[in-house]
């Protein structure tokens, strides 16, 4: 009598069911890997950008500019706005327009949701958006003012501007006190310092101004344009 060769019904289903529980197991490693990959890549894409927009804001900052505006009280004085939710300042080294000499820049933090704010950092070409007085300009709204892609997300933000004591209201030497006019040295911030605190972590950005283009008025009665 010839035996027939192969496997029993019992032998196979073992070894499909054997077969299955490693393709599950596989999978699963599988995905997990992937998820890890996945959230690793978008962690270290986001770090990145937070480092460019960083950068960009360090010279941003750096370059600003003694842009002269009026006051509430009809007297000019350095362009520049810190609220508690915004900042705002005039640059002279762009972020995003290369060809616009000068640039309105505006920090803005705003609620996402109960438990995150986020940083948006926003750049105006200055001709279009001109702050003829000291007030805060709007610009989400405006069609040439364009965002850096990129909000940075955190748990709070606050802002602390801080003002050298060498930059205190120390008339300028050899310029006459003219009607409605400041003489004084520019009262622009020493240092700008964006605070992001989360529930196990406090990192602090902090920008340096280094004013090099400060604008004096002269003797004469004649202002010109700023």
């Amino acid at each position: 009598m010839k035996r027939v060769l192969g496997f029993s019904v019992v032998e196979v289903l073992i070894t499909l069911t054997i077969l299955m529980l490693v393709l599950t197991l596989s999978y699963q490693s599988l995905s997990t890997f992937l998820g890890f990959a996945v959230n690793t890549r978008s962690s270290f894409n986001e770090k990145q950008w937070e480092s460019i927009t960083r950068i960009k804001l360090k010279s941003s900052f750096r370059a600003m500019l003694d842009y002269y505006t009026v006051d509430e009280n009809g007297s000019r004085t350095p362009f520049f706005i810190a609220e508690k939710m915004k900042v705002q300042y005039v640059s002279s080294s762009p972020m995003i327009f290369s060809n616009a000499p000068e640039v309105l820049v505006t920090l803005l933090v705003k609620e996402v949701s109960d438990e995150f704010f986020e940083l948006l950092v926003l750049e105006c070409p200055l001709k279009s958006v001109l702050p003829y007085r000291l007030s805060f300009v709007p610009v989400e709204k405006n069609e040439q003012c364009v965002q850096i892609p990129k909000s940075i997300l955190a748990e709070n933000i606050q802002f602390e501007v801080e003002y050298s004591e060498e930059q205190g209201r120390f008339q300028m030497e050899g310029f006459e006190a003219q009607a409605g006019i400041s003489t004084y040295l520019h009262l622009l911030p020493a240092k700008l310092s964006i605070i992001f605190e989360d529930k196990n972590n406090e990192r602090s950005w902090l920008f340096w101004t280094k004013i090099e283009n400060m604008r004096k008025y002269s003797h004469s009665s004649n202002l010109g344009s700023y």
